[in-house]
């Protein structure tokens, strides 16, 4: 995790000195580049970074939008359903997997990447495509936890179970289907999320 957070920090401090030089927009630009890529920036030859990085953009934006089974039965069939269509579970009541027992109620806080931490306030619900491991310091401030993804047996839940959150996973499309700072009951020993009015967000 330390090696991981030096190298993101590393990266990041070329991408600022190369938005200095011109040949990037914004730092995250550097993300978008190969390894290779990003040894040709440091030669004299010439490239059009910009526009490189530009349609990389715009591919992973298109990605994005599509939604990709839980199970792949057809390698070759497509997959053209957008994240807002296919919501089984959108009533007021929610199911899911039980995998760490509890009753909590308070706002859904969605956490999608590390950027996304410092959001989650005491006795938040935490919202996520899966649990990472990584999001372990939340668990101690969190109320609940709700996943898109995941199993009993999952690092993630073990770490859940241990700290004591209430936690339900596979709620199918729980990212696209609640609203960030909506209030919910979390009813983890029977896998029910219970729906109630949105909050502001602050």
């Amino acid at each position: 995790m330390y090696y991981s957070t030096a190298a993101r920090n590393l990266l990041l401090r070329a991408g600022e000195l190369l938005v200095e030089r011109g040949l990037f927009t914004v730092r995250e630009d550097i993300f978008y580049l190969t390894l290779s890529e990003r040894e040709q920036l440091t030669s004299e030859l010439p490239g059009d970074w910009k526009s490189v990085i530009r349609m990389r953009r715009q591919e992973r934006e298109s990605w994005v939008t599509l939604h990709v089974p839980d199970t792949i039965r057809n390698w070759d069939e497509s997959v053209t359903a957008s994240r807002d269509q296919d919501l089984p579970n959108s009533g007021q009541t929610l199911r899911g997997l039980p995998i760490s027992t509890g009753l909590v109620s308070g706002p859904a806080r969605f956490v999608g990447t590390a950027e996304d931490w410092s959001k989650v306030r005491p006795g938040d619900i935490i919202v996520a495509p899966v649990i990472d491991p990584g999001m372990a310091p939340l668990f101690g401030i969190a109320g609940g936890l709700i996943a898109e993804m995941g199993g009993a047996l999952s690092h993630g839940a073990i770490i859940a179970r241990e700290y004591g959150l209430p936690a339900v996973v596979n709620v199918h499309r729980a990212m696209s289907i609640l609203t960030e700072g909506e209030r919910l009951t979390l009813n983890a020993a029977q896998g029910e999320i219970t729906r109630f009015t949105a909050v502001s967000v602050t």
